[in-house]
């Protein structure tokens, strides 16, 4: 439901040691609970963009989207301190 072509939009992933959650513009879209304790190896932040070969997933690679670009105004990153 967001397009994300329209306009900048924040996007939030908050993992601490109970939940993973994401969330767009500051509403929650998604959240896991389920078998957090087993992420405990360090993580990557990567910022692109990738044609998929799954349409169900990321829809069809066409000429426009194959053409896609992302423009990024800022990035924060924080360490979990309980």
């Amino acid at each position: 439901g967001v397009d994300a072509s329209a306009d900048f939009h924040t996007y939030t992933i908050e993992w601490t040691p109970t939940s993973a959650r994401f969330s767009i513009d500051d509403t929650l879209l998604r959240e896991w609970t389920t078998h957090i304790d087993l992420m405990t190896l360090p993580q990557n932040v990567l910022l692109t963009i990738w044609a998929s070969n799954s349409v169900a997933w990321a829809g069809a690679v066409t000429e426009d989207t194959g053409k896609a670009s992302a423009v990024y105004d800022w990035v924060e990153l924080y360490e979990f301190k309980p």
